[in-house]
């Protein structure tokens, strides 16, 4: 959401921030179905820590990205192709987080 937020202040466009917003939730709609089969077959806390550490390991992309002394339209492409990493990653990581909670309680 900040990269959104960050996207309209440096652009002044809401189609960019709303392309944005699709590239984020496109990836994490159309990939949901396969996390949750996913989330079944294999170990929930492996799908967690890798699927997690992929997500920290954009954030590093992301700040040095925008660290760097890159021009604005590869800061936006950057941050359009980690929004789409993200939303695939949320598809996997939602699921085995959630079926992750109950096998915490038994």
């Amino acid at each position: 959401m900040t990269i959104v937020f960050w996207l309209k202040l440096e652009t002044q466009s809401a189609a960019l921030a709303g392309a944005m917003m699709m590239a984020v939730t496109l990836p994490a709609v159309l990939l949901a179905p396969v996390g949750g089969a996913l989330a079944d077959l294999l170990p929930k806390k492996h799908i967690l820590i890798f699927f997690d550490s992929i997500n920290g390991l954009m954030l590093l992309i992301c700040s040095a990205v925008l660290m760097s002394s890159a021009d604005s339209m590869t800061v936006i492409a950057v941050m359009f192709a980690v929004a789409i990493l993200y939303g695939a990653t949320t598809a996997f990581f939602g699921p085995a987080l959630m079926s992750f909670i109950p096998e915490l309680v038994r």
